[in-house]
C-alpha cells in the first residue's frame, strides 16, 4: 500500500525524501488506519469534523486522514475547522506562529 515510489498523496509533494520521513509517514498512516478500524469509527458516507488547533499534530492528523481518504479506505467526508483556543500572543482569526 505505501511501498511504491509514486504512491503518495499530492499533499506530501515537497516533503522530505529521507528514509526516516518515509518510514514515519508509513507508520502514522498504518496506525491511524488500524485505530479507525479497531474502534469501528467508519460509517460510509458520514461526515467527520476535524478541529485543528494550528499545531503540527493537528495538521499531521489531517494529512493522514486525507491520505486514507485518497486511498479509498476512509469513505467519509472530511471537514476541517480551525479552533481558536485563545492562546496568549496569538491574534484571533489567524495562525499563531512562534519565532
Amino acid at each position: 500500500m505505501l511501498d511504491h515510489k509514486n504512491d503518495i498523496h499530492p499533499l506530501f509533494n515537497g516533503a522530505p525524501s529521507s528514509t526516516g520521513f518515509k518510514k514515519l509517514r508509513k507508520r502514522l498512516v498504518q496506525q491511524t488506519r488500524e485505530a479507525i478500524t479497531q474502534y469501528g469509527m467508519i460509517e460510509p458516507g458520514a461526515r467527520w469534523l476535524i478541529c485543528l488547533s494550528g499545531g503540527k499534530d493537528s495538521y499531521t492528523l489531517l494529512a493522514v486522514l486525507h491520505e486514507l481518504k485518497w486511498r479509498g479506505v476512509l469513505p467519509v467526508d472530511l471537514l476541517a475547522c480551525n479552533l481558536d483556543q485563545g492562546q496568549p500572543g496569538c491574534a484571533g482569526g489567524g495562525p499563531c506562529l512562534s519565532a
